[in-house]
């Protein structure tokens, strides 16, 4: 699955069937909202390096826990940080992420 913008479908973790993972990507998904927040707050007060690390904790914690499509985001505003290194130019990869992690859910909720 791809990212698409346009889309407003919940974003599922591959390992969503996995007993052993449940409660795990519970917690991450429970964290999402504030991440949200989080990434909106970072990207308005121009703090760049926070902001990128942020994404590289997202870029990790999203994989590991099965949210390919998030990761992949994360690791999109990550490398566009790398390379603008000015947060005016990664309006549409903050806003993409923050769309992503309100999208997170579980198969419960």
């Amino acid at each position: 699955m791809g990212i698409n913008e346009a889309d407003s479908e919940p974003i599922q973790s591959d390992f969503e069937g996995d007993p052993a993972m449940r409660d795990l990507i519970e917690l991450f998904v429970s964290e999402m909202p504030s991440q949200a927040t989080r990434l909106s707050d970072l990207f308005e007060g121009n703090q760049i390096d926070d902001l990128q690390q942020l994404a590289r904790q997202l870029k990790g914690a999203a994989g590991g826990y099965g949210f390919g499509v998030l990761s992949d985001a994360a690791a999109e505003l990550e490398d566009a940080i790398k390379v603008a290194g000015v947060v005016e130019h990664m309006r549409s990869q903050v806003d993409q992420l923050i769309d992503l992690c309100q999208r997170t859910r579980t198969s419960a909720g």
